[in-house]
Order: C-alpha cells, then structure tokens, then sequence
C-alpha cells in the first residue's frame, strides 16, 4: 500500500529542507563571521544589553527578561508575578491605560508580559516607522508604571474567573492535579495560583514586587533588529539605565528526585462525562544543558508516534497522546492521554509504548505498507526526526519576535545567549542508542506522577479494579 499523500508531501518537505541544511553547511561563512551580529553593551547601573542586528527586517523585537520567575514568588502569593507585569504594562505615569491602547492599536504593535518557572519576560514588537513611539511607551511602563487600583482588581477577578472555568476543562484539571503533588515544597509550586491566593493580593504586594524584582541584578535587555546602536545605547541608559542595583534572584531550584513510587492521583468531579476521563504524568528529567537533553527532545517525538499507534491507531482508546520534554532548570516530562473511556488501559498501553522505544524500535514515518504495531529499528528513523526537529527550528526563527525570545531563553538555561544556535548541531550528533538510553533511564525506570480527572463514577469503578493496576501508590484528591 502507497503512503498516504499527506505523509508524502511531510516526507518530501523534510528531504527538501535537510537538503538545504546541508548545502547551507558547505556555503555559509564561518560561526565567527555569523556571530558579528549580535552585539553588547552595558547600562551605567550594570545591566547586560544583547543586540542581534538584522538589517533586512523592519519589526523590531525588544526583550527585557527577568530572573527568578514565578519560581521566585512564595507559594502563598501565587499568582503574584503574573498579576504585577500584567498591571505594569497596562499603564505608566504618562500613558493612561486608554492612550496605551490607542498607541498599540494604532502602530499594530504588541506589549507583552510572560511569566516563567524560571524568568519572566515584557516584549516589544513593532514595525521600524512607529519604534521611536512604541519604544518611549515600552520603557515609560517599565520604569514608572502606575498600578491603578482598578485595572488591578480586574486583573484579579479575570484571574479567578480563569481558574473556575480551568476546572472544567479535563486535561488541564489532570494538568493541575499532576503539577500540585509534583511540586510540592519546590519554589514552581508558586505556578499554581488559586482564588485564595489571588484574593490575599494587595496593590502594596504587587508594588513591593516591582521594587524588588525590577533591579539591575535581574535584568538583562535582548533586541532583534535594524537599530542605531548608539541611540538605542543613550535611550536606555537615559531610563532602563536608571533603575537601582537592587539584589540578585534567588539560587536556581533544585532538580527534582526521581525517587520513591510511581504514583496515581484521583482527581474526581461531576463536572466531566463519565465517557471521558483525561490522563497527565510528570516524570523528573535532566535540565537543557544536561547533555543528555536533546537526546530526551527526540525520544518524546518517538514515543509521541508510538503511544498515538499503541492507544489511538490500533485500540481506539484516546482522542490523542504524547510525550513532551521541558526545559526548566529543575527540569521534567510530561505524557498524556487526552479523552479516554477506559484510563487503566492507557494506563497500561502508555507503558507498552515505553517498552517498544527502550526496546529501540519506532514507528515508520516514511511508510504505511507495515501493519499498526509492527515497528522498525530507530536508526532507520532517525533522520525523519531529525529533520523534523531543524524544521521545526529554522520555521521557529523566522522573525525578531522569536529571536529575541530564543536568546532569552538561551541565557536563562544555558547562561549563554546563542546557545539556540547550536540545538541542530546537537540534535544531528544523536545516535539511535543515545535515544535508548534515555528512554530506559529517565521515562521506563523514571517514577512518574500519573493524575486522572474523570467523573466520579469512573473513579470509583477504577478503585474497585485497583488490584489490575500496576504498583501505583493511589491517591485520591479532595473534590
């Protein structure tokens, strides 16, 4: 039987781009040479400015990063980091939040604030005729915001009402539950805010936030553009450059232990069909800049395949699976099994497919000749997902938005800005065994935290089949 033709034109794009990636191996200039782009300054007061210069684009993409994160926030102030950037960007002392929204709606331009696990981020994206505005608005906010009282509790009544319509959704109850007990006693349990949480908010926490996480020792600035560097060195300094020393983020967090059981929680509610029951695991895996990391990347996509063939494909049992891996400083995976009328039998397929990818074997990516179920040998694989992984990256650098955010989240993982630049070097020096290794090591001998959100008369047929269940410590979670 001939492939389908929508996995013909996959396969056929991804040998056309690898293709081009090795052609470009033999004709662009040396790492030295594309590395003159970026460019450095400091601020008077200390902070660190990174400047990729790319005169053939007219959006200009600022980001000021933050370190520390929600992973810097007290559990019982969740939600706090999110709150104070959100309102930080909303108005400043001399643009009302009315003439902030003019501005940006005006100029098609975006202000952006993104809380991490690890940093946080406020981006800029403009086009080149409307940056001398935008930019003067951009850093008005961040250095003299007005916090007004009324955007701030309708902040939080959004945020609340967020969380309600949260515990509706399936997977991202099972999500919640998985991520509560997994980060228990570790700082990213601040992630999980609640109305509790959210409702012990004053504007007093949200303005001592800002004096203690808006300092120069948590602030470094990335650019992507066509910039005059020297203005753009005199206007920071003129107000970014003014902001005080302030103290350093708190350590990096620990990493997380893979020790004790597995462990399945039962999180029941009447809010779901009792047809539909949606599976979350966390698993504790090594950081980004482990060396085993992005053998891990391309062992999810393998598994990704196998539990879709496993669940979907061949038992009708899911509406979708996956496998994904972070990259957080204290660093872990994730597997899913999204909608799904039988959870013990995910349960147990999830852990087939682990099996097949420790055995290194993979789904076919190039054929459907082969019947569901009958796999080959990874390394006969490889090359798809790798490929699959540099199309994925060069699609994702494609704009001064991405770059900018991609040298952020380099500098906060690797402690160096251009390591993105090196991720399909890495990636290609993957060998089948390397991806054996880690499927054996981190997922199939790893503990994971399995959470189940389903209707409670699911929860309570699972129970009365525990004995079928493999040796998980049940927990079963308040309603």
């Amino acid at each position: 039987m001939h492939a389908p033709p929508a996995r013909k034109l996959i396969v056929a794009a991804c040998c056309a781009v690898l293709v081009c990636i090795s052609a470009c191996a033999h004709t662009s200039p040396p790492a030295t040479e594309q590395l003159q782009s970026f460019h450095e300054f400091t601020l008077r007061n200390g902070i660190r400015v990174v400047v990729r210069q790319n005169p053939m684009s007219r959006m200009h993409s600022i980001v000021l990063n933050i370190k520390g994160g929600t992973g810097a926030v007290a559990p019982g102030k969740a939600g706090l980091d999110s709150i104070a950037l959100q309102l930080m960007c909303s108005a400043s002392e001399r643009y009302p939040d009315t003439v902030r929204r003019d501005i940006i709606k005006r100029t098609s331009s975006a202000i952006q604030a993104r809380s991490n696990l690890d940093f946080a981020t406020i981006q800029l994206q403009t086009i080149d005729t409307y940056f001398a505005e935008t930019f003067d608005l951009f850093l008005d906010l961040i250095v003299r915001p007005a916090f007004p009282p009324e955007l701030f509790r309708e902040l939080v009544t959004n945020a609340i009402n967020a969380y309600h319509s949260e515990l509706t959704d399936g997977y991202a109850r099972a999500s919640r539950a998985a991520n509560q007990v997994f980060f228990e006693g570790h700082p990213y349990l601040a992630y999980l805010q609640t109305p509790a949480t959210l409702t012990g908010l004053t504007l007093q926490d949200v303005q001592d936030f800002y004096r203690r996480t808006l300092v120069a020792q948590r602030l470094t600035i990335f650019a992507s553009g066509n910039f005059n560097l020297d203005a753009l060195q005199e206007r920071l300094n003129e107000t970014v450059g003014s902001l005080p020393e302030g103290s350093p983020a708190p350590a990096v967090p620990a990493r997380f232990e893979n020790s004790g059981r597995a462990r399945l929680l039962l999180d029941g509610t009447a809010r779901l069909s009792p047809d539909a029951a949606y599976l979350r695991g966390n698993v504790a895996i090594i950081p980004p800049n482990h060396p085993d990391y992005y053998a891990l990347e391309l062992a999810g996509r393998v598994l990704t395949d196998i539990m879709n063939d496993i669940l979907r494909t061949r038992n009708a049992l899911v509406y979708s699976a996956w496998a994904g891996m972070f990259n957080k400083r204290a660093n872990f995976g994730t597997l899913a099994a999204y909608r799904t009328n039988d959870p013990l039998r995910a349960l147990e397929l999830t852990a087939a497919a682990i099996d097949v990818a420790a055995q290194g074997k993979s789904v076919s990516p190039f054929s459907q000749k082969d019947t569901p179920g009958i796999y080959i040998d990874i390394d006969k694989a490889l090359g798809f997902y790798k490929v699959s992984f540099s199309t994925e990256y060069f699609s994702g650098i494609q704009d001064n938005a991405a770059v900018a955010l991609r040298m952020a989240t380099a500098y906060n993982t690797h402690g160096d800005y251009r390591h993105f630049l090196t991720s399909t070097d890495m990636v290609t020096r993957i060998s089948a065994n390397d991806i054996v290794r880690v499927v054996n090591r981190y997922l199939k001998k790893g503990h994971i935290t399995w959470a189940l959100s389903a209707h409670p008369d699911t929860i309570t047929a699972l129970k009365k089949n525990s004995a079928a269940l493999p040796p998980y410590e049940i927990v079963t979670l308040p309603q």
